[in-house]
């Protein structure tokens, strides 16, 4: 069995003035046991051809298997068996693997209403995706997670240190024994992070958690 098939894959993107084919009938025949590599410039479709290959994006024509699992009428049969991660790694590098995994699942409950309401504010998941990464990108950079806030213009320092994401880092590192990333270590994110981190989860899901319920009911409704 090849653990990837894939038969005349057709993608397409229309815009208001342009339609860019990024996919134009791509065939692929992976045995298991082997490893692919997709090479080419921007725009090539690599990304577009790993998105409809892990269920994250249907073709417009054509079909694909993945270890024997169509990824259209079986996508989560093929969500089950597949591994997904992305070229950029963005994690904390003070921090050790399983650190990283701590931070990120103590975050990630209050985060999942937030991609609720937005997964079920737009038109689907590309553009659910797409969304999400609109407001997770800035959130992240303005933060300590990847540049100490003493680093940044002062004009983002005071936004850096009480962003939600800079809150759980700051948390995780004090819990761990790490360095305080903070500019003014006698203010309060960095002199409470853990409680810090805890009420910004909290906030995040009493606004979200209702806003979100609420779309699900006037979506469905139920």
């Amino acid at each position: 069995m090849a653990a990837i098939e894939a038969t005349g894959l057709v993608k397409t993107f229309k815009g208001r003035k342009t339609t860019v084919k990024a996919l134009d009938g791509i065939d692929l025949d992976v045995p298991e046991g082997t490893v692919l590599g997709l090479l080419g410039p921007n725009g090539a479709g690599k990304t577009t051809t790993v998105r409809v290959l892990t269920t994250l994006m249907e073709p417009d024509a054509g079909s694909a298997r993945v270890l024997g699992h169509d990824v259209v009428t079986e996508a989560d049969t093929v969500r089950s068996l597949v591994g997904l991660s992305g070229q950029y790694a963005a994690v904390d590098e003070l921090l050790t693997g399983r650190e990283n995994l701590w931070m990120f699942g103590r975050f990630a409950f209050a985060m999942l209403w937030v991609g609720a309401l937005i997964g079920l504010s737009v038109g689907g998941p590309e553009v659910a995706s797409s969304a999400g990464l609109i407001w997770l990108f800035p959130l992240t950079f303005l933060s300590n997670a990847f540049v100490p806030t003493p680093q940044l213009p002062s004009a983002l320092q005071q936004i850096a240190e009480w962003n939600p994401i800079s809150s759980i880092v700051a948390a995780c590192r004090h819990l761990f024994g790490n360095p305080s990333p903070f500019a003014s270590p006698d203010g309060f994110p960095a002199q409470h992070p853990v409680w810090l981190s805890l009420i910004w989860c909290v906030a995040i899901i009493v606004v979200f958690a209702p806003l979100a319920v609420r779309k699900y009911r006037s979506a469905t409704g139920h």
